[in-house]
């Protein structure tokens, strides 16, 4: 959520995170360039009045399952 606060996300362009994310001890500058990247290509292809960007995550025991999906 601090990533989608400081990338400049057009206002016709929704982010919807509908669960929360888990904390994850990872390299944390790493992470955010990988969800950077992501939403950033989103943007990139959604030429459509309403967009949205759905970031969600499923705890598959023994990892997570990370998802970006857009409506481009």
């Amino acid at each position: 959520s601090e990533l989608v606060e400081v990338l400049n996300i057009p206002e016709n362009i929704k982010v919807e995170i509908p669960n929360q994310l888990p904390t994850i001890k990872c390299d944390k500058t790493r992470i955010e360039q990988l969800f950077q990247n992501l939403i950033s290509n989103a943007i990139k292809f959604i030429h459509k009045p309403e967009g949205l960007i759905k970031i969600s995550c499923v705890d598959e025991g023994e990892y997570y399952q990370f998802s970006v999906a857009d409506n481009g």
